[in-house]
């Protein structure tokens, strides 16, 4: 008996628990533009109450099923984004402060999207304004002419600033194009990397690295060459089969971890999703020890590609909507706790007519200390026209499930995050 009680005492503590939450932090972006990741105080609390009849639209939270853990959202620091970026801190120091604290603060409470992964080429890409590499001089298989200041001050100038905004955020440094010299073409552009020259390419990438942690910038990534798949020879590319990606990486390993870097993480497959079915897999195949992953990544997919943000010659800025859903899962999924765990991936579940009018995620961050609740985080798509010719955004009211207890709230034409801890 006394087990039998004990189990039913807990239960009841736990829908208690369940059903004295609230959703307090939501922020949101509507259709007109007139909320643009905004953040939002209720007018009354959303509170979780006993589960009550069905809506168009039930949001079914699935704690139990627990996915990947969210590494991080951000972009690019190219050589042209960094001169951007730079210009603007000479124009108007304030507003460049300003645009960096709004996209890395990833402090709990901050009116900012907490950004926190930066890429950034080593050497030239399709935005500099030169083809160039760390190491142009020919046969240097020592690396006694290699300097990572061929690269443009500004560019580890505007990086040093976006880490003294947020100290955690996570660099991932990428290869457009090993040095012409190691390539059958000669040129950075195009062709392939030479098979006797894999050894020495592996090098190269470690005495990035190595000077990467020298200027006092902690790496989280290395790729082993953006896309290569790609052999466009107008700007720096280079192609390299699974194999010899396999190669470089078991070398680059080896190396990072006799240099006291085995927390760099390898990346391969730095390419798109649509080709995510064959080359990666021959690739985790044939070395799965030395890579950290794959990064398919949809962006490359970008016929548009835009900039997160644009800034203007009078020191104004503006956001794009790729930095507008991106910080909407940015916010869903940062840690709660300074140096605290990224959120997970968890179960959700969609039912009633208006299903189909929604795209949703799911996410849970643990916290720094078990005594702490975790926080639940919803991401809700909105793209409810009900119209057959002409566009008639219409707000869906919804339920949300969570543990036995149910929550409503009308969701706008838009995104919204929201929040609630259990």
């Amino acid at each position: 008996m006394w087990p039998l009680i004990s189990t039913i005492l807990a239960l009841s503590a736990c829908c208690r628990l369940c059903a004295g939450q609230q959703i307090n932090d939501i922020w949101q972006t509507t259709w007109d533009r007139s909320s643009l990741f905004t953040s939002l105080s209720p007018s009354s609390p959303i509170n979780f109450g006993p589960s009550g009849s069905s809506s168009n639209l039930s949001i079914q939270v699935d704690d139990t099923s627990i996915a990947q853990e969210i590494v991080g959202f951000g972009g690019s620091l190219t050589d042209s984004s960094a001169l951007v970026l730079n210009n603007l801190k000479s124009r108007n120091p304030d507003s460049y402060q300003n645009l960096l604290r709004y996209m890395f603060d990833e402090t709990d409470g901050a009116n900012a999207a907490g950004l926190t992964y930066v890429r950034v080429p080593i050497g030239a890409c399709d935005f500099s304004e030169s083809v160039y590499s760390l190491d142009d001089v020919s046969g240097d298989t020592s690396f006694s002419q290699f300097d990572i200041n061929r690269a443009p001050s500004y560019l580890f100038s505007v990086l040093k600033d976006i880490l003294s905004v947020n100290p955690r955020i996570k660099v991932h440094i990428v290869p457009w194009s090993p040095p012409g010299w190691m390539k059958d073409t000669g040129t950075m552009t195009g062709g392939t990397l030479r098979s006797d020259m894999v050894q020495y390419y592996s090098t190269y990438l470690l005495k990035a690295a190595q000077a990467y942690q020298e200027m006092g910038i902690p790496l989280y990534a290395i790729s082993i060459q953006n896309e290569p798949m790609n052999d466009n020879p107008t700007y720096p590319t280079c192609t390299m089969t699974p194999s010899m990606e396999g190669q470089i990486g078991m070398s680059l390993r080896d190396q990072l971890n006799s240099n006291g870097l085995e927390n760099v993480k390898i990346i391969g497959f730095d390419h798109n999703w649509v080709y995510a079915g064959d080359y990666p897999i021959s690739l985790l195949d044939w070395k799965p020890r030395a890579l950290f992953g794959i990064w398919p990544n949809v962006e490359h997919r970008s016929r548009r590609k835009r900039a997160l943000v644009n800034v203007e010659d009078d020191g104004s800025y503006s956001f794009n909507q790729e930095f507008t859903s991106m910080a909407h899962v940015a916010k869903a999924t940062i840690p709660k706790d300074v140096g605290g765990p990224f959120a997970r991936r968890i179960g959700v579940g969609l039912s009633g007519s208006l299903g189909w009018a929604v795209r949703v995620g799911a996410f849970v961050t643990e916290r720094s200390s078990s005594s702490e609740l975790p926080r639940y985080s919803l991401v809700v798509l909105n793209w409810y026209d009900n119209a057959s010719s002409e566009w008639n955004p219409v707000p869906i009211e919804a339920t949300i499930d969570f543990r036995g207890v149910q929550a409503t709230y009308t969701f706008p034409v838009g995104i919204t995050t929201m929040s609630w801890y259990a």
